[in-house]
């Protein structure tokens, strides 16, 4: 079977996570009780808008919610795939009281 080379647009789904996690947090303040529905709402959003893409992908995305203050973080991951047809990108945003770093990787099928 040939898969065809990954055509997808990294700056569309850039766009997309961020106006996920815009749409889902905005100005919101950090609140510990919120982060598991800001997190579901976000790789629902993420997800739903990339397999709306009709391209031959699977997705996988993850996403950490921390509150902001001033610490910084790190976040890593390795992989082993076909570079012709598989990727990933990572997306951070951040207001005044929330860090949010969401991870796309998508698997040509």
């Amino acid at each position: 079977m040939d898969i065809p080379a990954s055509t997808l647009d990294r700056g569309e789904i850039e766009t997309t996570v961020r106006e996920a996690i815009g749409a889902t947090l905005g100005k919101s303040t950090f609140l510990h009780a919120k982060v598991d529905g800001w997190i579901a709402k976000v790789m629902e959003t993420c997800l739903k808008r990339l397999a709306q893409s009709a391209k031959q992908y699977k997705y996988v995305v993850t996403c950490q919610i921390m509150q902001n203050a001033g610490t910084g973080a790190c976040v890593t991951s390795t992989n082993s795939w076909d570079p012709r047809t598989d990727d990933f990108m990572t997306v951070d945003w951040q207001n005044d009281h929330i860090l949010c770093i969401v991870s796309v990787y998508w698997v040509g099928v």
